[in-house]
């Protein structure tokens, strides 16, 4: 009789003990599942954060790659200036500067506030950029009194477009471009007078207000021979030949020339040859300094010379 009770009591435990098992294993089962969904439920949020953030990182690209592709293209200009409208062949050759060019690029956003004649003297010479840009704002400033230092018998190099007299009206335009002529005399009468007070502006204003101008076609001849005496030098014609050339610039005489369509004018100009160097001849060029920067040939300049005359000191 007690072994039997013995033996249900232990059967009971048995029971407990199995069920309390299963229902451990049961719960073990639930935590497993329950732990497979909550990472599948990470790992969904995981994917879709990380496709939000791969579009975000797309559409901002997209952006930058318009925004690029906006501020590299290339800007249409009208060309309408203050007093007119740009010639087309201008227009192109300034389009194609301003891809290169950021101050190009402004002075054609603002063409209104420059004349025609600006805009083309810019297309004619790459080297008046600055000189152009600065227009709004300087001229009409009053012209400088003064060239600067020279010393006596050397020839200054002296710029028609530089900012101290450029704006300054002149003929049919202003200094920068149409005053080769005084400005080349300029150099000469300074350089051999040791006078820094005259200036290219002095000498325009003299052949303007005396008849050396000649509307149409720029200064004229009569200014190298008579007006030059006005300051202090004398001009004489002289024979087109390398061999008066030479020896006029080895005697300290520079000359100016008239010059022909070439590599300094496209119809008609004024330069000053200086002196010579290791056999070739330096050149003063008041349309550009690269090319006053460089010796010439002889042979490279004779065709382009239409006319010459060699300068003392009175």
């Amino acid at each position: 009789m007690a072994y039997q009770r013995r033996k249900r009591r232990f059967d009971r435990k048995k029971v407990v003990l199995v069920e309390r098992t299963i229902c451990i294993l049961i719960l073990l089962a639930l935590l497993a599942l329950a732990g497979r969904w909550i990472a599948g439920q990470l790992s969904k949020e995981d994917s879709q954060k990380k496709k939000q953030t791969k579009t975000q990182t797309d559409n901002t690209a997209q952006k930058e790659d318009k925004t690029e592709a906006e501020n590299t293209q290339t800007p249409v200009y009208d060309f309408v200036c203050s007093d007119g409208t740009l010639s087309a062949e201008f227009q192109q050759t300034l389009s194609d500067r301003a891809k290169e060019d950021k101050k190009v690029q402004k002075i054609l956003a603002d063409s209104r506030n420059y004349p025609v004649s600006m805009l083309e003297l810019l297309a004619k010479n790459a080297e008046t950029t600055d000189f152009v840009a600065d227009y709004p704002e300087k001229k009409d400033e009053a012209p400088a009194e003064s060239i600067g230092e020279v010393k006596e018998g050397e020839i200054p190099l002296l710029i028609q477009w530089d900012e101290r007299w450029g704006y300054i009206h002149y003929g049919d335009g202003i200094i920068a471009n149409s005053g080769c002529g005084p400005t080349a005399l300029a150099m000469v009468a300074a350089g051999l007078t040791g006078d820094n007070s005259i200036t290219p502006y002095k000498i325009a204003s003299y052949a303007g207000a005396n008849g050396y101008y000649v509307a149409g076609s720029g200064s004229s001849w009569s200014l190298m021979t008579e007006a030059a005496l006005n300051f202090g030098v004398a001009g004489t014609e002289i024979a087109l030949s390398e061999s008066s050339v030479t020896e006029e610039l080895n005697a300290g005489h520079p000359i100016i020339c008239s010059m022909k369509q070439g590599d300094f004018t496209t119809d008609g100009h004024f330069i000053v040859l200086t002196g010579m160097a290791d056999g070739k001849i330096q050149v003063h060029d008041p349309n550009s300094k690269e090319r006053s920067s460089r010796t010439w040939d002889y042979a490279t300049l004779e065709p382009q010379i239409e006319n010459l005359w060699s300068f003392t000191k009175l």
